[in-house]
């Protein structure tokens, strides 16, 4: 009984052994660099996935070399961090396919391997992230396409650099958290009346 159940698995394994790595469905090309040009963009196609995979972690690039499980397109930032201080915007990141009967998830990693973005909707033909300040310094990203439920199905990916200038240094983030939370902690930390 062990033996029927092993066997779509090595039927799989199989046909990859005997289709070879020639036809895998790994990212074209495999990376890519945009730039701080308002529409810099670049973009891939991968596919197709013909067996699931349920989250990014099955897959992560040393143990998914050829592509099988998920795919890996590396995309390079040519920004410096600096740029940030008097502009905002950062990668634009979008996958497209045909059919909302499929389903692929989106995840993005620094070049350090820290998840710092994802988009993983149910019955779209879509999934996009807009990555922050993304800059040379943590890259290049993987942006990473796991085929969560598809039938043979490829994809398009797309990432751009949208960006505007400021007239003015964006305050730090940090700060605008705090003030607000000043704003508020009065309200917050007076005294319930007694009833």
């Amino acid at each position: 009984m062990k033996v029927f159940a092993r066997v779509p698995g090595f039927l799989v394994l199989a046909a990859l052994v005997l289709i070879g790595p020639a036809s895998t469905p790994a990212a074209t090309p495999a990376s890519g660099t945009i730039g701080p040009t308002p529409g810099s963009s670049v973009s891939w196609t991968g596919g197709p996935y013909v067996v699931p995979t349920a989250l990014p972690d099955e897959c992560p690039p040393a143990t998914d070399p050829l592509n099988v499980r998920c795919d890996h397109f590396y995309l390079t930032v040519d920004v410096p961090p600096s740029y940030w201080d008097t502009n905002h915007g950062g990668a634009d990141i979008q996958i497209t396919w045909s059919s909302a009967d499929d389903d692929y998830d989106l995840y993005i990693y620094d070049n350090a391997g820290n998840l710092v973005g994802q988009s993983a909707s149910g019955g779209t033909t879509s999934e996009r992230f807009l990555l922050q300040n993304a800059n040379s310094t943590q890259s290049p990203y993987e942006v990473r396409v796991v085929p969560f439920l598809v039938a043979a199905a490829t994809y398009s990916g797309s990432p751009s650099s949208p960006s505007q200038g400021q007239s003015q240094a964006h305050p730090d983030r940090r700060a605008v958290s705090t003030s607000r939370l000043r704003r508020r902690s009065p309200i917050l930390s007076a005294p319930r009346a007694s009833r």
